[in-house]
């Protein structure tokens, strides 16, 4: 971005394409085993387990891996907008400390619960 002015609006958006594949690649990782082994389903009537299914388990793992695509959304895209969006505004050059603070507190504190609550914890196949 420092060669392109064109590339200059979104480099503050350059973080999440990391942050996001190495949650993606570590959720990925850790939970390879479920994906393999199966994970243990029940019956949703009484609860009873039923056995290990692979199925679940791959449908485990790629919501949990989604998921881990979506959580940093709040802090690496919502908030470098608003707080542009809130600079362009107010036509000032850069917001105060407080203020980028109270940003990233108030997007996270919202989106984290909406980005967690994408899958259910207990999945239906």
């Amino acid at each position: 971005s420092q060669r392109s002015p064109l590339l200059k609006p979104f480099a503050r958006f350059a973080p999440y394409p990391a942050v996001a594949l190495a949650n993606f690649l570590g959720s990925a990782c850790m939970r390879s085993s479920d994906a393999t082994r199966g994970v243990p389903v029940a019956d949703p009537a009484d609860g009873q387990p039923l056995g290990l299914s692979r199925a679940a388990g791959e449908r485990a793992v790629r919501d949990t891996c989604v998921t881990r695509l979506l959580m940093p959304v709040g802090n690496f895209l919502i908030v470098p907008a608003v707080v542009w969006l809130y600079t362009a505004a107010r036509r000032i050059r850069q917001p105060s400390l407080a203020t980028q603070v109270a940003v990233t507190a108030a997007v996270f504190s919202v989106w984290l619960p909406t980005a967690a609550s994408f899958y259910p914890p207990v999945g239906c196949l």
